[in-house]
């Protein structure tokens, strides 16, 4: 379990009882419950909601998590690889909006450099870029790339003249 391995790894953290799918902290009246994103988890209330792998999570599942967070003082928090070019976490990341948005890379810590070299050599370049370089590509190779066409529609980009 995350949170137990997260738990463990920091010697100041507070004495908690692990069940199945609840960590509870009775010194700190606070606790970790992990729930599928179905609508069984309507009813809880919560004062910080994690969205684990948001980019994979059907919206309809995501729209039965967000009122769980507590009026005005619930924060919410979208953790994800990127996946396709649509849905609720890529129209957060990519449009304006007052969300804080940080980018953790896998190649920039230095202890794991020659293990993510290592993984590169079993993926795609496709599976790399969205895995380990966090870009919203898609799963295969398309006729015209994606960025192909953004330089179609940018009107400061010239046009192609062959002569």
């Amino acid at each position: 379990m995350r949170v137990r391995d997260f738990k463990e790894a920091d010697p100041f953290a507070p004495t908690v009882n692990f069940l199945k799918t609840e960590v509870n902290a009775p010194n700190h009246r606070g606790r970790i419950v992990s729930i599928p994103a179905t609508d069984n988890a309507r009813g809880f209330t919560a004062d910080l909601l994690v969205l684990e792998e948001a980019a994979y999570m059907d919206l309809d599942a995501i729209t039965a998590l967000l009122p769980m967070r507590k009026k005005d003082t619930g924060r919410l928090i979208t953790v994800s690889t990127p996946n396709l070019r649509e849905g609720y976490f890529y129209d957060r990341w990519t449009e304006p909006n007052d969300y804080e948005k940080v980018l953790g890379l896998y190649t920039e810590i230095p202890e794991l450099v020659d293990l993510v070299e290592l993984e590169r050599q079993d993926m795609s370049d496709l599976t790399f870029r969205r895995e380990y370089l966090c870009e919203f590509v898609g799963s295969g190779v398309p006729l015209i790339g994606h960025d192909v066409l953004a330089r179609a529609t940018n009107p400061d980009v010239g046009a192609l003249r062959l002569t």
